[in-house]
């Protein structure tokens, strides 16, 4: 086709194809591809220059953070963790509310001797940072609060399971940024096993780990080394969201903009306010010609010399509060700038929410909480506590349990525990920190009421307010028995506890205890106290028939025959 004939053909009216009609256009097939192209009516398909162009360019989960995506993230999280409050209050104020003082085990065994020797042995080993940990410097219930704080702040961090001189357990911690695929590859070891510091096998499940040396790095910072662990060894943190992950990112990766942002926008507001006040006021003059003022009224102008000279004093010099002296034509202006504005706070509000509810809480627990009411609390509260429990449930599966069936294992295998008699001895509880409440008198009350109705157990309770059930048990029997040793050695009963109740503050427990025995029937099967017999007596009497069952009492009892 000639040149002519082209433009001839560009100048013809060419039919738009309608809307949302998939079939109005013939799009160029794919071979072994039968759908064809179209949007089937939904727009959210069709690209608009009403908004951006929206690029995401890998569907392959395992392909869709690639090195440098990881690296940029990583290296910005950090920043923002070492440099805004908010970035680290959600970090460190996350991992404290899931871990707390650190998750605590117990063995629920059948073989109830052995869980006692079990959970000794497990504390003489996690309990000393210098011995739980190579590096010596966490303990088991410190780690908690540590692997939270890393994969929240990193996106995953892991612990390898090695061993002492002796054959007994002991972790090594490594963050995020030492898990990488580096440069080199083994001999042996095809590039496509390997991404993002993971290999994994057909069927996508984790078989070696790949720790980067970072300990003789050159100038720019490079590994100069690795070391592959096999997976069965690797204590992997992470949260999977989806099955082809093999890694997982920082919980600021939706929220690394507004997060810099807010740090932005914060920072041009406090240069705003610190000029607006160094600039307080300033002196107005009109506009005349150069030497003296000059004012206008009504169709003449009068000129008016002023000298220049003025006498100072140290009053004036020195005095606080004094309004400068003005010249005629001067005007004294006074800086009325509002900083911040409210809509800038808003904004910073909105980014907050957004930045929050990303993270899966309500902006309140990470933010401001002060203006919720009562019932609005306790649902944020309510919100929390599930996101809590299920980070828990995550913190247990993946590292608690682990931990305590490796170093439980390695301690009957050294012979320093004894081989359990339940053959599910790796069966374990794990006690959590305390729910969230902000009316522990109100939730308090309520949990007795269940208690009191069999609608909850004392293990349940307890472990609510992150109390061993049997420690405590244990515990409280051992104080009744001290009391009641105590009792008997100055001659006291229950009966002489209880006159005393109205007086001295005793415990509530020891005081049924008292109440029970004195109301206990006697011999003639009254109660042993004087007063409760009379009342016992008084309302048998009262009642239809009264007598006649007394006498009936009377007949029964052995001095009567």
């Amino acid at each position: 086709m000639s040149r002519q004939s082209r433009r001839a053909a560009a100048r013809q009216p060419s039919a738009i194809p309608p809307i949302g009609n998939p079939q109005a256009a013939a799009p160029t097939t794919i071979p072994g591809y039968s759908g064809g192209y179209g949007t089937n009516g939904h727009q959210g398909a069709l690209n608009s220059r009403a908004r951006g162009y929206v690029y995401f360019p890998q569907l392959d989960t395992r392909r869709e953070i690639t090195t440098y995506t990881r690296t940029e993230l990583l290296r910005k999280a950090r920043f923002l963790y070492a440099n805004h409050g908010i970035a680290k209050r959600v970090v460190n104020g996350l991992a404290r509310m899931v871990a707390g003082t650190g998750l605590a085990p117990q063995a629920a065994t059948k073989d109830i001797p052995w869980n006692a020797l079990a959970e000794k042995e497990f504390a003489r080993r996690a309990e000393s940072p210098f011995v739980f940990d190579v590096g010596g410097r966490y303990d088991f219930y410190k780690s908690q609060q540590a692997l939270m704080r890393f994969r929240f702040r990193d996106g995953d961090c892991s612990a390898i399971l090695t061993e002492s001189a002796s054959g007994l357990g002991r972790l090594a911690f490594y963050e995020g940024h030492q898990i990488g695929s580096a440069q080199f590859l083994p001999p042996g070891f095809a590039p496509n096993e390997w991404h993002d510091g993971v290999r994994t096998d057909a069927n996508g499940a984790a078989t070696h780990y790949r720790y980067l040396d970072y300990s003789q790095t050159f100038p720019l910072g490079y590994p100069t080394s690795f070391t592959d662990v096999a997976a069965q060894n690797v204590i992997f943190f992470a949260d999977y969201e989806r099955a082809g992950q093999s890694r997982s990112l920082t919980i600021f990766a939706h929220a690394i903009n507004n997060l810099l942002d807010t740090a932005e926008i914060t920072a041009y507001i406090k240069q705003g306010v610190k000029l607006s006040n160094q600039y307080g006021y300033w002196i107005e003059r009109a506009a005349t010609n150069a030497g003296t003022p000059s004012f206008t009224g009504a169709g003449n102008t009068q000129q008016i010399a002023v000298s220049d000279s003025e006498n100072l004093t140290v009053e004036r010099v020195y005095g606080g509060g004094q309004i400068p002296d003005l010249k005629p034509g001067e005007q004294l202006k006074f800086n009325t700038a509002a900083h911040p504005h409210p809509n800038q706070l808003t904004l910073l509000e909105f980014l907050i929410r957004d930045i929050a509810w990303g993270v899966g809480v309500s902006p309140e627990l990470l933010w401001n909480i002060t203006a919720l009411g009562g019932a609005n609390t306790r649902f944020v509260l309510a919100d929390a506590q599930g996101w809590i429990e299920e980070q828990q449930a995550d913190l247990v599966r993946l590292y608690c349990q682990r931990v305590w069936v490796y170093f439980i294992a390695k301690s009957m295998k050294a012979g320093r525990l004894p081989p359990c008699q339940d053959p599910e001895w790796w069966q374990c509880n794990w006690i959590t920190p305390p729910r969230l409440t902000v009316d522990f008198g109100r939730d308090g009350k309520l949990q007795l009421e269940q208690l009191k109705m069999g609608v909850i157990t004392y293990s349940r309770l307890l472990g609510w307010q992150g109390q061993d059930f049997e420690t405590h048990t244990n515990q409280w029997l051992n104080e009744l028995k001290f009391v009641k040793a105590g009792m008997d050695s100055r001659g006291l009963t229950w009966a002489d506890l209880q006159s005393w109740r109205n007086v001295n503050a005793m415990p509530s427990a020891l005081a049924d205890a008292a109440t029970t025995e004195a109301s206990s029937p006697g011999e003639d099967g009254l109660p042993n106290d004087p007063a409760q017999a009379n009342e016992a007596l008084s309302a048998l009497l009262k009642k239809s028939g009264g007598a006649e069952k007394f006498l009936a009492h009377l007949r029964a009892q052995p001095e009567a025959a």
